[in-house]
């Protein structure tokens, strides 16, 4: 899954338009400052989601959070259905059983 959500950041105290592509395969959100930056793979950060959990904020309909490594990450996205997207997405990806490499696993 891809596209825009706006990121909290201490550093500039507020919301940060960022663009996002959860990456199944090393279970990371990288994200950028420009769909440009996407197409050219200048990565702005990376959250690694191996043991994250997923969690719903209550303050309003949109927003959602990304608990990992004593960290918690804080994530708007643009209306409800888009953040139960993300949150299925993301929770998907974390709780999905490792996929087999079968070169790595064929018996010799």
């Amino acid at each position: 899954m891809e596209g825009p959500l706006s990121k909290w950041t201490n550093m500039m105290k507020g919301w940060q338009l960022r663009f996002f592509v959860l990456d199944e395969h090393t279970l990371c959100l990288n994200y950028y400052t420009s769909k440009e930056k996407v197409r050219k793979d200048i990565k702005r950060g990376k959250i690694f989601l191996k043991g994250a959990i997923i969690g719903i904020d209550d303050t309003d309909d949109s927003t959602f959070t990304i608990s990992v490594d004593q960290k918690t990450f804080h994530f708007r996205a643009g209306d409800a259905d888009d953040r139960d997207r993300w949150a299925r997405s993301l929770e998907e990806t974390i709780y999905r059983p490792p996929t087999l490499n079968h070169r790595e696993n064929v018996p010799r």
